[in-house]
């Protein structure tokens, strides 16, 4: 990669860390969970987060994003989305977090996910989503 290349590429990184409330969790590619979520949804969150590590995206777990516009499961600063596992999570909560986030959303629907993860599915089938 040229010097050009990889100084636009810091100049886009901070420019999404910006998006970050400073007072939180702002670490780069660190997992991070949260407790109060369900044991299965933080398992499906760190594979998704592992996955994009395996992709070589630099991502930020448990983002709370700036000026109180909400909490992304991860925030992917190469690509710019919030990356929501959802479980139980009503629609309606979803189409919020659209409206509010500052990047767009991909969702991760937990059921889905453990269908076409492999590992998963084989350690997660006394589950029965």
């Amino acid at each position: 990669m040229n010097k050009l290349n990889s100084f636009d590429e810091y100049k886009r990184r901070q420019k999404m860390l910006h998006m970050l409330d400073t007072t939180y969790n702002r670490d780069v590619n660190k997992f991070k969970d949260a407790i109060n979520n369900t044991d299965l949804h933080e398992l499906v969150k760190y594979m998704k987060y592992r996955d994009l590590r395996k992709e070589g995206h630099d991502v930020v777990a448990e983002a709370r994003f700036a000026y109180g516009r909400g909490r992304a499961d991860i925030f992917d600063i190469t690509e710019g989305i919030a990356y929501e596992v959802v479980m139980t999570e009503k629609e309606e909560s979803i189409l919020r977090k659209k409206q509010r986030y500052p990047v767009p959303i991909e969702v991760v629907y937990v059921e889905e996910y453990l269908k076409t993860n492999k590992f998963l599915h084989k350690i997660t089938w006394q589950y029965r989503l």
